[in-house]
């Protein structure tokens, strides 16, 4: 299975250091491409890739994460592309986990995220009863039995997630009028109206620092939330039980 990871970064050479190193750790012999897109001042983060032999962009001006991901994705020949925050730490068994989901024909399979200390940051998405998405489990313990098992949801995170290639270029990709927040919502929702299988499997493991690039403040993040609800909800695009918290059964 063809595989290409894609991270865009943003002057944290820090960052993905500690990225690289987890990739090297559990990728698979030959390893994926990864590349990596390093946009506005380079702080050194080209020559770190350069010399792990990774593919390198250069981007002078800093894009928002939907045109960021669709500039790197553009020509990739891959069957599938595997989307990196810089902010993640891989952790073991990362990639049995994702072959097992696409042995079981889903098309966009999220990640288990955890935060440094150790708790729930995502295991899917739900949607509440005004359809607005949210985290699953957030801050509960990282054994959550809940969350032991692979599963099903209507949504996912873009922060670490394997989209099946030929569902990204029926798509066109993600929708560039969202600036760094719901273009992941605004995908899902697109694939799932085409069929698309989603889900999450709690062996594709990773630590999220999250947030640690800029572009995510409240006020645009009001405004990005705005963007989806025009798009979605007031046109009623998005209808139960899709959107609706009722459990497991309903996802």
């Amino acid at each position: 299975m063809n595989i290409v990871a894609i991270c865009p970064t943003v002057e944290r050479l820090d960052l993905v250091q500690q990225l690289v190193r987890s990739w090297k750790a559990v990728a698979p012999k030959p390893a994926p491409q990864l590349v990596v897109l390093v946009m506005g001042e380079d702080d050194g983060t080209a020559g770190l890739c350069k010399n792990q032999k990774l593919t390198v962009i250069k981007q002078p001006e800093v894009l928002p994460f939907a045109k960021a991901v669709n500039l790197a994705a553009k020509g990739v020949q891959a069957d599938w592309l595997l989307l990196l925050n810089n902010d993640l730490i891989l952790q073991g068994g990362f990639f049995a986990a994702l072959d097992e989901m696409i042995a079981h024909n889903y098309d966009i399979i999220g990640a288990k995220l955890l935060y440094p200390d150790g708790r729930i940051q995502h295991y899917g998405k739900w949607y509440s009863l005004d359809f607005k998405p949210f985290h699953v489990l957030r801050w509960q313990p990282a054994d959550h039995p809940d969350t032991m098992r692979p599963r099903p949801f209507p949504d996912v995170t873009f922060a670490c997630v394997a989209i099946r290639k030929l569902v990204w270029d029926e798509l066109s990709g993600l929708d560039e009028s969202y600036s760094n927040g719901y273009e992941d919502d605004d995908f899902c929702l697109r694939a799932r109206d085409q069929g698309g299988q989603i889900g999450v499997h709690p062996g594709m493991l990773a630590t999220h620092l999250e947030s640690q690039t800029s572009g995510r403040d409240n006020a645009n993040k009001e405004a990005q939330w705005l963007r989806f609800k025009q798009a979605w909800i007031d046109t009623g695009r998005i209808q139960w039980p899709l959107g609706m918290y009722q459990g497991w059964s309903q996802v």
